[in-house]
């Protein structure tokens, strides 16, 4: 176990890491912007990330026993400069390098990425956010029950099981999806 396992706040090391690009670029939609810091859901656990030296400072809402899973979620041990060493030497993708410089691939859940890839089809990433969101308080496990601040309430749920929704099995009124119906009947009006 590393020394900085059993605690709920961490600093992982991450070289030329823009967090603020990383999580705003419409990988993943259950990220808020609040002063210095993100917040944000992985799994079952409510982040709050800060960019550092260096690095990114993290704190989860309990104890946690390892950072593994945040550590591959945010690739923060991927070594940026090993990358661009393989990417071709032209000036297409040296601009694109530049220009996204710091930027990192998530490792999201595969089920919460397909299911937010599905629902992004025509939609912008606000959009995208508030039907996650909304996914998410209506079928979502709850994660716990600390004080939040009321503009983080939206990120009070984990993202749905594919079981929740293979659940899903009854047909709508006529001019309604299966799932906008069902939402709106879940969300009691």
């Amino acid at each position: 176990m590393k020394p900085e396992e059993k605690q709920a706040t961490v600093f992982l090391p991450a070289k030329d890491y823009d967090l603020a690009a990383t999580l705003d670029s419409g990988q993943v939609f259950r990220w808020r912007r609040h002063g210095d810091f993100w917040v944000g859901v992985v799994g079952n656990r409510r982040v709050r990330l800060k960019a550092g030296s260096g690095g990114i400072f993290a704190e989860t809402d309990a104890v946690v026993e390892s950072w593994d899973w945040l550590r591959e979620f945010l690739q923060s041990d991927v070594e940026l400069p090993k990358i661009l060493e393989t990417f071709p030497n032209d000036e297409p993708m040296s601009c694109a390098v530049a220009a996204c410089r710091g930027l990192r691939v998530l490792r999201q859940q595969p089920w919460e990425c397909l299911a937010s890839f599905i629902l992004s089809s025509t939609k912008q990433i606000v959009q995208i956010r508030q039907i996650v969101a909304r996914l998410c308080s209506c079928f979502g496990e709850e994660i716990s029950n600390s004080d939040i601040p009321e503009i983080f309430s939206d990120l009070s749920h984990a993202f749905p099981s594919a079981w929740v929704f293979a659940r899903l099995a009854y047909w709508p009124p006529r001019g309604t999806s299966r799932m906008e119906n069902w939402i709106w009947r879940r969300s009691g009006r």
